[in-house]
């Protein structure tokens, strides 16, 4: 995790994952990867990551787990989690 992102509790049941208050290519590419390192760990509770251009969104279930467990785990992925270098867009001319 970067000096610019957070983890919010947004409920009992979810918290987000900021990373800075800008939408960029490079912004959105993390969120995006940690939303698959979040996925592919199968953390036990780990209902739906929903991402934007931002941030992550992680729900889970508040009866099989807690927020300072899931930040844990989060925060332990991100770490680990890389991001692939960005895409060069193309334009098609129909």
């Amino acid at each position: 995790m970067t000096a610019t992102s957070r983890i919010v509790q947004l409920s009992e049941s979810a918290l987000t994952v900021e990373f800075v208050n800008t939408i960029d290519v490079r912004t959105n590419e993390r969120g995006l990867a940690l939303t698959a390192a979040v996925e592919q760990a199968a953390i036990p509770g780990c209902l739906e990551v929903v991402p934007t251009y931002r941030c992550a969104t992680i729900y889970f279930d508040p009866l099989r787990t807690d927020t300072v467990a899931i930040a844990d785990r989060v925060r332990a992925l991100m770490t680990k989690a890389t991001t692939a270098p960005s895409r060069i867009c193309t334009t098609h001319t129909i």
